[in-house]
C-alpha cells in the first residue's frame, strides 16, 4: 500500500471515488474549491490517500484554517474526507492516513485537528477529545419543516406528534417575532455584501477583545473563500452599521433540503450610540428570518454549541425571536497537538457557527 499526499492532477479520480462510495454527483469545482484550499501553504495540497495497486481505497484531508484567541491567531486543521473501501477495512489505512496529518501540523506548529461526525469510535483512539455535541435552534415556517425532524422516527405516532408540535411552535414563533420586531433607526442601516468587508478582521479581533475565547479568524481572505466563492449554496451575507460603521454580520442560505440555514453571525458593541450587543444580534438574526422565509425556506436553523458569552447571548436572542433549542446534531471531535501548552488546553471557550461545516448546506 501507498501513503501520499496528492498533486493536482488527482483531483477527479479523488472526487470520483468519493461519488462512487457515497453515491453522490459531487462536482470536480466543489471538490476542488473545498480540498484544494491551503493558505497556510498554497503548493501544498493536504489531501491524503490510500493506493493498493494503483487503485483508490483510502482518502483523508486536512484544511488549514487560522483560529484567534487572546495571545494573537494561530493556525488549526479542519478533518474532512475520511473514507476507506468497505472492501479494505481492518488494514489500518484510517490510522496510517492520520499518521500523515499528525506529522504535517505538529512539523508546522499546528494547534489542533478539528472536525464534527457521528462516528467517533475510529477517532478517540487516536487522541481525539469530544468535548461537546452541536445543539440546533430552530424556527419553523411550514408543515413542510416537520420532516426535518420526522425523519429519524419510523413511528407513526412520533411523527404525528412531532407535526402538531412543528404547528404549536410555529404559533408561538409568529407571536415572538412580530413582538420582537426591531424599530427602524435612522442611524442604523443594514447592507448587503457582494464581497467580504474590509473590516472583517478587524470584527475578528475586536471580537476576542470582548468576549474572550477562541474561534475562527474570518478575515477577507476566509470569507470569501468560505461564504462568496461557495459553489455548493450561496449565502447571503448582510452588515449592520451604526453611524457607518460596521458592528456585526449575519450569513443564510437555503439548503438543498429547503431549509434555512444561519451560516455565520458575528457582533461588537457599538462604541457611538451605544446600543446593547443584544439588540444587534437580535436584528441580525431578525434579517435572517424574513430573508429565509421570503425565499420559500420551510424554517430556518443554526448552532448553539458552547456557553461561550456570545454564543450564549446569540441563544437568548434567539428565544426571545421566537427560536427553540434542540438536542439533535454532531459530535465535535478535537485533536490537541501540544496537549502540554496551556494556551491551547481549554476547548470549551470555542465561538462556534455552522461555518465550521463544510460548506455544503452553506
Amino acid at each position: 500500500m501507498q501513503f501520499r499526499f496528492v498533486k493536482k492532477e488527482d483531483a477527479k479520480s479523488c472526487n470520483d471515488f468519493h461519488n462512487r462510495l457515497y453515491k453522490k454527483n459531487r462536482t470536480l469545482k466543489q471538490w476542488e474549491w473545498g480540498f484544494l484550499y491551503n493558505s497556510y501553504d498554497p503548493e501544498q495540497y493536504l489531501y491524503a490517500v490510500c493506493e493498493e495497486q494503483n487503485q483508490l481505497i483510502g482518502t483523508q484531508t486536512i484544511i488549514p484554517i487560522k483560529m484567534i484567541d487572546s495571545e494573537g491567531i494561530f493556525w488549526t486543521a479542519k478533518s474532512e474526507a475520511t473514507l476507506v473501501d468497505p472492501d479494505f477495512r481492518g488494514k489500518q489505512i484510517f490510522k496510517k492516513l492520520y499518521d500523515l496529518m499528525f506529522e504535517y501540523v505538529e512539523k508546522n506548529n499546528f494547534a489542533y485537528i478539528w472536525g464534527f461526525t457521528q462516528a467517533t469510535k475510529a477517532l478517540l483512539p487516536l487522541g481525539f477529545q469530544v468535548p461537546y455535541d452541536t445543539k440546533q435552534i430552530i424556527m419553523p415556517f411550514s408543515h413542510r419543516f416537520s420532516s426535518l425532524l420526522k425523519k429519524t422516527n419510523s413511528n407513526n405516532l412520533i411523527k404525528i406528534a412531532v407535526k402538531l408540535g412543528i404547528t404549536a411552535i410555529r404559533l408561538i414563533s409568529s407571536l415572538k417575532l412580530f413582538l420582537e420586531t426591531p424599530k427602524d433607526e435612522s442611524f442604523i442601516s443594514v447592507k448587503t455584501f457582494e464581497r467580504a468587508p474590509e473590516e472583517s478582521a478587524k470584527i475578528s479581533e475586536e471580537f476576542i477583545k470582548q468576549y474572550g475565547g477562541k474561534t475562527i479568524y474570518r478575515d477577507e481572505e476566509y470569507l470569501n473563500w468560505r461564504i462568496f466563492d461557495n459553489p455548493y449554496a450561496a449565502s447571503i451575507c448582510k452588515g449592520i452599521y451604526i453611524d457607518d460603521n460596521l458592528v456585526g454580520w449575519i450569513a443564510y442560505t437555503i439548503g438543498s433540503d429547503g431549509v434555512g440555514s444561519l451560516v455565520d453571525i458575528m457582533a461588537v458593541p457599538d462604541k457611538s450610540r451605544k446600543v446593547e450587543t443584544s439588540e444587534i444580534i437580535s436584528r441580525l438574526l431578525y434579517e435572517a428570518v424574513i430573508g429565509t422565509r421570503n425565499m420559500g425556506a420551510s424554517g430556518i436553523r443554526g448552532w448553539h454549541v458552547t456557553n461561550h458569552p456570545f454564543d450564549l447571548l446569540v441563544l437568548e436572542a434567539a428565544k426571545n425571536l421566537g427560536f427553540f433549542k434542540i438536542n439533535k446534531g454532531y459530535a465535535a471531535v478535537i485533536y490537541t497537538v501540544d496537549p502540554e501548552n496551556e494556551r491551547f488546553r481549554d476547548l470549551s471557550d470555542w465561538y462556534i457557527t455552522r461555518i465550521y461545516t463544510e460548506g455544503v448546506l452553506g
